[in-house]
């Protein structure tokens, strides 16, 4: 957004804090580095279906052996294994999504 105002509205420059791109979120408060992805829409996702997963598992458990204590701690298992390898998917997917150049075909789609 704000690049779209450096290019076309010249004249509200010196309003702007003009940063380099990489100290963009750092001016807008937020941090880069692996908790960002929870701030995500697809990191909520992943949180949510982390935590249904793990609930399954815990109420498989539950149904078939009924020992509540190794029903939850199976439960949480499941829950963080899940959430690990949705969002390590989700880095290698960002990963991907950087190493792929931007061409002009791409951007008119």
């Amino acid at each position: 957004m704000r690049a779209y105002y450096f290019d076309n509205a010249p004249e509200v420059g010196p309003y702007l804090l003009s940063v380099p791109p990489d100290e963009r979120l750092q001016v807008q408060g937020l941090r880069a580095g692996f908790g960002q992805g929870f701030r995500t829409i697809a990191g909520m996702v992943a949180v949510i279906t982390a935590v249904l997963a793990g609930s399954e598992v815990g109420l498989a458990v539950q149904t078939a052996f009924d020992a509540p204590a190794v029903a939850l701690a199976t439960g949480i298992v499941g829950a963080l294994v899940s959430l690990v390898i949705l969002m390590r998917y989700q880095l290698n997917v960002w990963a991907r999504a950087l190493a792929t150049p931007i061409t002009d075909d791409a951007a008119s789609v």
